[in-house]
């Protein structure tokens, strides 16, 4: 059965059951946009086998730090290192799996690696787009 066909329950590997998850504490409730988000990230984190911190959406310390809100690690670093440089990085981007900030990371961050795959990617959205063009403004060594 694929994850998240029936919220609050998955199929245990080892026996084959159905059995209760701990999707954590509610915030939004209803059926809104915001309450149907909460839910799928409550879903996903179960499924990641990583404890929610005081809201089901949000994740405890201890996968915070581990960097459980980023696909890739280069993305959890790209963040760190953001945080670190004090531009505006906070502990809801490492902890609320809402956050645009940290879906941000995700996008973006492996993008800035590799140029070839950006311009590619890019391209269809910024009519004009060539390959890496530093900006007059700021300095081309980051």
């Amino acid at each position: 059965m694929p994850p998240g066909i029936l919220p609050g329950l998955q199929v245990t590997p080892e026996s084959g059951r159905l059995e209760a998850v701990d999707e954590g504490p509610l915030y939004t409730r209803g059926h809104t946009y915001r309450a149907r988000a909460e839910a799928r990230q409550r879903a996903y984190r179960a499924e990641l086998g990583v404890q929610h911190g005081t809201y089901g959406h949000l994740l405890a310390k201890e996968a915070a730090d581990e960097g459980k809100n980023f696909i890739l690690d280069e993305t959890f670093r790209a963040a760190r290192q953001r945080e670190r440089a004090g531009k505006g990085v906070t502990a809801r981007t490492f902890e609320n799996m809402l956050s645009s900030q940290a879906m941000c990371f995700n996008v973006f961050a492996p993008l800035a690696s590799r140029l070839e795959l950006a311009t590619a990617v890019l391209r269809p959205f910024v009519p004009g787009l060539v390959g890496k063009q530093p900006s007059p403004s700021r300095p081309t060594d980051r």
